[in-house]
């Protein structure tokens, strides 16, 4: 399971939003045209140079992430985020501290290079994660945007006991097609909670992929935080995947989360 971005080389939260627990959620079938604007709680498009606006800044081993002209040529800035197949390596991402309960929409592109390789266990790049069950136990991101094999695929994990969680997949299309490009993806989440179901609506270059109603969190104390960049579990170190190989490299740009 993927624990919430661990020690390794990486910048502490810089906030921490109070008050979350028991705030209203938003009910989960309410259209998208009753919401004509809403507030933009956050925004990066990288022109800074930097990774200031983030909370988390993560690397587990040998990875880097930099902000570097955009590889597509448009002269626009945007983050890189590379891994190297070393046999440590395995986290490179960025971390947004959670917000509070109700209904957001994400939005963030990803450029997928031309010489990907196509890896069998699949790549994390982009996720909502939990936090710990009560027992200890890690959990899986409730939400995630996994490139497996040769397709975009959303990971959506469940409750199925107090400690436990079960993994549900949904095919978003082909990998293959996104190569050498940008792809822009749109995530509209409005979280579950223990009274009420949550919707997840994505679209993918301007067209919905996916509508999936039910529960969608595991209805912490928290809502669930998001993260960015890539992160692949087998590569920890002890999970004895063969190494070597070119490095894996995601770039990332124009993210802006929108609460309604």
């Amino acid at each position: 399971m993927n624990d919430v971005l661990p020690a390794g080389r990486r910048v502490g939260r810089r906030a921490v939003l109070a008050g979350l627990a028991g705030a209203a959620a938003v009910p989960w079938a309410r259209p998208a045209a009753a919401c004509a604007a809403g507030t933009v709680v956050f925004r990066d498009g990288f022109e800074t140079g930097t990774f200031d606006a983030w909370d988390v800044e993560s690397v587990e081993g040998n990875g880097t992430q930099a902000v570097v002209p955009d590889p597509a040529g448009s002269g626009e800035l945007v983050a890189r985020f590379t891994l190297p197949n070393d046999g440590v390596s395995f986290r490179s991402e960025l971390g947004k501290d959670q917000f509070e309960w109700g209904r957001y929409v994400y939005q963030l592109s990803i450029f997928v290079p031309a010489d990907w390789v196509v890896f069998e266990r699949g790549s994390i790049l982009a996720q909502w994660h939990g936090y710990r069950f009560a027992d200890g136990t890690s959990t899986y991101p409730p939400l995630a945007l996994n490139a497996y094999q040769n397709l975009w695929r959303l990971d959506l994990a469940r409750l199925t006991g107090p400690n436990t969680a079960t993994k549900q997949f949904f095919t978003l299309g082909s990998l293959s097609g996104s190569y050498g490009r940008w792809t822009k993806w749109v995530f509209d989440i409005t979280w579950s909670t223990p009274d009420s179901d949550g919707l997840v609506v994505i679209t993918r270059d301007g067209t919905e992929v996916l509508r999936e109603a039910g529960a969608n969190n595991y209805h912490q104390q928290w809502s669930p935080h998001f993260q960015t960049g890539i992160y692949r579990s087998e590569w920890r170190p002890g999970n004895s995947w063969p190494t070597g190989g070119p490095d894996v490299v995601v770039c990332h740009r124009d993210i802006v989360v929108t609460e309604y």
